[in-house]
């Protein structure tokens, strides 16, 4: 079974909001569908311009090397992220990849909105 993992916010963009939408929807869909949550363990490390600021090719290398795996155990093999809208996918991608670089073998995304 995947362990959903919400898209992290950066701090700057956490005291902003005052919440990770994304947070809530990950542990929402994780008491319904009894999965587990890991919200901790992936971790914005650098802050970005938002996405939706940008246009699509600014996009594409915005979120570059901007997520981390930082706990200190392996990560789960099979993770589904949480995020709210997809638009270009970028985000996604990116914290895609730095979960199969700490060693994740399958990421999934769920998004419960698509811009269009």
């Amino acid at each position: 079974m995947p362990v959903l993992i919400p898209v992290p916010l950066s701090i700057n963009r956490f005291l902003e909001r005052t919440f990770n939408q994304s947070e809530w929807l990950a542990l929402t869909l994780a008491k319904n569908l009894k999965l587990k949550t890991d919200v901790k363990s992936l971790k914005k490390i650098r802050d970005t311009a938002a996405q939706s600021t940008l246009t699509r090719s600014a996009r594409l290398n915005n979120l570059d090397n901007a997520f981390q795996w930082v706990n200190q155990g392996a990560p789960p093999q099979t993770v589904c992220l949480i995020d709210d809208v997809y638009t270009t996918g970028e985000t996604l991608r990116s914290c895609a990849k730095a979960l199969i670089q700490a060693g994740t073998k399958e990421v999934f995304g769920w998004t419960l909105f698509r811009k269009l």
